[in-house]
This record gives structure tokens, C-alpha cells and sequence, in this order.
């Protein structure tokens, strides 16, 4: 099914389901400000953004041989990207697409309203600080110690409040309920009708970009709710077991993603 909601207001913005296929203009994309990720190589994982009641935020993972996990917390997610060099650009609509987890789509996501904000995003000796752990050890913490990359974190990196739009309602869209790969060989698992979805969010004010500069947006749900998530596509490499170092754009210009 497909929906746009309207909201009235200043900086607001609607959401349309444009289902599993995403049919872009190319002339409309600027090198860098995109990201196409193929179905194969999107992670498996349950990277989201979420807004949970307090009394429903619960342990993720479990403390076995790998040592991972940690107490649910909510939050908001998003992604750093530059402005080429050249022209400044007009931004009108942000393009997403859910993951193959288990928690890619929520059942509470459906008909909850979000937030996206933009930020201009200034950095001085940007590096990733390793948190002592580098190639062949295990983090102190995080997600999976076996994986030296799970306690690092970037420093020299700072965000400015650009914008924030308000009022984008998420469409009626079959939320998922087991992952779109197997973990473990003896659950359920399949693609289902949440899996993979693009989702179009169209501002009602185009935002104005400057040519190279750094920024970032943030979406997230505006007020909590009972299995209030949705997961994104991406891929990381946040499981190699190198040192740590950043991923570039199509230009060649350093990204990141944040929550």
C-alpha cells in the first residue's frame, strides 16, 4: 500500500512508500549526496532508529561467548555527507530504504510521526580515537568484543543546527517480524513486505546547501510508542577485525554515519 500524509505547518514534510523498487531521475543526483546500496551487500543486522517507552527498552543480546550486548536506549539516526565542490545544491526530498533485520520495520512505526534535522557539520583533527583496542584484540565494549572496531569513536567533530521538519507520518506498510536472512539454522526467516522499502521524505521547503561544505541530518520518531523502530539499509565495517579507518564518497571526501 501506498500513502503520502500531509502536515500543515512551517519545515514540514510528508513520507510516501514507494515500495521495493526506487525509479530515480540521475539527472536530479549529485555525485556524493547518494548512496546506492545493492540488496546482496546491505547489512543483516537491526541498526535503527527508535523511540521506545521506557518500560519496553530491554537487554539486546546476550552475554555469551562473544561477551556482546547492552541495554536498549533510544535514538535518533542519520548520516554525514559532503557537497561537492562547484555548485550549491537545493535538497527537497530524502530517499531511504529499510533493512533485511528482523526489526526492520516495527509495527508502532506505522502511522507515528518523525522528525529530520540537518546539521552543517565542522571538523577540526577529525580522527578515529581506537579506545586502546586496534587489529587482533578485543573491544572493552559495545556490540560484539570479538571485533576490535565495536568500542572506537571519532573525535574532532562538531554540528551546528541548520533545520528541523516536522510531521512526516510513516505509511501503512506490513511491518516485519523475522530477518530477511537466516542467523541461526533453526528459525524463520524470509523477505517479507517491510524488508527492503523505500521511503521518500519530500519537504515542503527545499533546504539550501552550500558547495563543499560538510553536513549531516538525523531522523527520528517524535514521541515514543510500544515497538516504535525501523531499521535502514546499510553496510559497515564495523565486523573487520583491521584497524579502524574512515569510508569515502564517490568524490573522495570522508562520510560517516551517526546516532
Amino acid at each position: 500500500m501506498s500513502a503520502t500524509v500531509a502536515c500543515v505547518g512551517q519545515n514540514s514534510f510528508t513520507i510516501q512508500d514507494l515500495g521495493k523498487a526506487y525509479d530515480y531521475k540521475s539527472m536530479n543526483l549529485v555525485k556524493g549526496l547518494y548512496q546506492h546500496i545493492p540488496s546482496e551487500k546491505v547489512n543483516h543486522g537491526n541498526t535503527s532508529f527508535r523511540n521506545t517507552d521506557e518500560t519496553h527498552l530491554v537487554w539486546k543480546g546476550s552475554q555469551d561467548s562473544n561477551g556482546f550486548g547492552y541495554f536498549q536506549r533510544n535514538r535518533d539516526m542519520g548520516q554525514v555527507f559532503n557537497v561537492p565542490k562547484g555548485n550549491d545544491v537545493m535538497i527537497d526530498a530524502l530517499v531511504l530504504r529499510t533493512s533485511l533485520g528482523e526489526s526492520a520495520l516495527l509495527r508502532g512505526a506505522i502511522g507515528a510521526e518523525l522528525i529530520i534535522v540537518f546539521y552543517e557539520v565542522k571538523t577540526n583533527n577529525l580522527h578515529i580515537n581506537e579506545n586502546g583496542t586496534t587489529k587482533g584484540e578485543r573491544a572493552t565494549h559495545g556490540f560484539d568484543h570479538q571485533f576490535n572496531r565495536c568500542d572506537d569513536y571519532i573525535e574532532g567533530d562538531q554540528y551546528t543546527f541548520i533545520t528541523r521538519y516536522d510531521g512526516g507520518i510513516f505509511p501503512n506498510v506490513l511491518p516485519t517480524t523475522k530477518p530477511g536472512h537466516p542467523k541461526k539454522s533453526s528459525e524463520a526467516f524470509g523477505i517479507q513486505e517491510g524488508h527492503l522499502r523505500y521511503f521518500k521524505c519530500k519537504f515542503d521547503t527545499p533546504l539550501k546547501l552550500k558547495a563543499n561544505k560538510r553536513y549531516a541530518f538525523m531522523i527520528g520518531f517524535k514521541e515514543p510508542g510500544v515497538e516504535r523502530g525501523i531499521a535502514l539499509s546499510i553496510t559497515t565495517e564495523v565486523h573487520a577485525k583491521e584497524a579502524a579507518q574512515f569510508v569515502t564518497d564517490d568524490n573522495g571526501l570522508i562520510r560517516w554515519g551517526i546516532r
